[in-house]
């Protein structure tokens, strides 16, 4: 394929690093609870040995649904940072576990978003491993760890970003279609 992929956080920095506009491509990418989770550590070696409760709500009504840790970079950053078990809501009210392998030399990107597999140029992927290397450098430059509101804040930022860029038709707002200029076989 050639070229280079990479998560850039704003069209501003894609025109500092010379990337032309033809090829910026904004993409959305949601942020999943496990990686949620993993942000808010003060230190990302705290998790080694740990159990992550994993929890998907239901969007319509009471209730929680399938939230097992999906193979788009999520188990992956779970067995790289030490996650000993995951722990999930079935959908059903019960909660399902897995063991997982200490796996510290994993390298996260080439088995998703920059490999060549089902997962290459993966938007979810990508952004979990852009997140989770974001912690690294803030971790490294003493900052605190991020808090669930100021993650929560990043997120309805990108939603109302991803949103702005959406076509008007894809936002509930439809402009009508043109009168025909003549009659139609069904008008006579």
């Amino acid at each position: 394929r050639g070229g280079e992929h990479r998560t850039l956080a704003s069209a501003s920095e894609a025109e500092e690093v010379g990337l032309p506009p033809k090829r910026r491509k904004p993409r959305s990418a949601q942020r999943h609870a496990e990686v949620h989770c993993l942000l808010q550590l003060p230190s990302l070696q705290q998790a080694k040995g740990c159990e992550m409760l994993i929890v998907e709500l239901a969007d319509i009504g009471p209730g929680f649904r399938w939230a097992e840790p999906c193979s788009r970079g999520c188990m992956q950053l779970l067995m790289k940072h030490g996650i000993a078990q995951a722990s999930w809501t079935d959908g059903r009210g019960g909660v399902e576990s897995r063991s997982l392998n200490y796996a510290p030399e994993l390298d996260v990107p080439s088995i998703t978003f920059a490999g060549t597999s089902r997962m290459m140029d993966d938007a979810i992927s990508e952004r979990a491993c852009a997140d989770v290397d974001a912690k690294l450098e803030r971790e490294a430059s003493g900052a605190p760890a991020w808090t669930s509101e100021e993650l929560v804040e990043q997120g309805a930022a990108a939603a109302v970003e991803a949103k702005r860029r959406e076509p008007l038709a894809l936002r509930g707002q439809v402009f009508p279609l043109p009168r025909r200029k003549g009659p139609t076989r069904s008008s006579l």
